[in-house]
């Protein structure tokens, strides 16, 4: 799945080893909920520094690498693991494609694989000495999305359905406008987590949004964001075997 790993976050080579622990814990969590290729083909990973242009994917500057550029060049195990799940599934869509719908699935694998790193570093940490660390993963995702609902509904309870369907009408504009809205790809995300948790066919359908969008890619460089994601035709593209799993993911906005 991943043929190579090239880690640069840190010039200080124990600090870089050590973020090189948690991407690959990172990546150990992908491999149980991922199992085909990316649509854009098996390639070496990069995850590089940068401040100024990250966190985000390029798949198309160069179509035998992908570059994950992250923010985070210091022991803050919690923000990497976050940052590079968001990331990573960006790979594992399609990452010459993205919209609101698609922003908010990698919300939604950043807060699923925060807390999975939490259960498991408790019990087998990279090296002993990060055991410790292992409750902060959840603090993050848990801290994550008090602060989110609160920014969004003003209140630290998560509201009931009826309320969220309201939501969804008003705010359906501004997430089509601006579709990297992270409070707004939280509520969505932890809305659709219940389906993603009951197996690996949500995870498994998102590999074909790409094809699902109003303009599928036709080429390693064709890079487009912001695309429309026609759920009619996400549900003709998946095998048969996913297509109710895409219905309950298009019933959840009216689709």
């Amino acid at each position: 799945m991943f043929n190579q790993i090239n880690v640069n976050l840190s010039n200080d080579p124990g600090v870089n080893n050590n973020l090189a622990a948690v991407v690959i814990s990172t990546l150990e969590e992908y491999k149980k909920i991922y199992f085909a290729p990316p649509p854009a083909g098996i390639r070496p990973i990069h995850i590089i520094y940068d401040p100024v242009n990250g966190p985000m994917t390029d798949s198309t500057k160069d179509t035998d690498k992908y570059y994950v550029l992250l923010t985070v060049n210091g022991p803050y195990y919690a923000q990497v693991a976050y940052q590079l799940a968001h990331e990573m599934c960006h790979i594992f869509v399609d990452p010459r494609r993205s919209n609101w719908f698609i922003e908010s699935c990698c919300e939604l694998a950043s807060l699923i694989i925060l807390d999975k790193l939490s259960v498991v570093w408790d019990i087998a940490p990279p090296f002993d000495y990060m055991k410790s660390y292992a409750p902060a993963f959840k603090q993050y995702s848990q801290e994550y999305i008090k602060t989110t609902t609160i920014n969004i509904f003003n209140s630290e309870c998560f509201p009931d359905s009826d309320r969220l369907k309201i939501w969804l009408t008003e705010t359906s504009n501004t997430l089509k406008a601006m579709p990297l809205d992270r409070p707004r790809n939280a509520i969505i995300a932890l809305m659709l987590r219940p389906i993603f948790e009951e197996s690996n066919n949500g995870w498994d359908a998102l590999r074909f949004l790409g094809q699902a969008s109003t303009n599928p890619p036709t080429s390693l460089k064709d890079l487009n964001v912001n695309v429309e994601i026609k759920f009619d035709i996400w549900e003709r593209v998946v095998p048969e075997y996913l297509r109710n799993v895409v219905r309950r993911i298009g019933a959840i906005f009216g689709k």
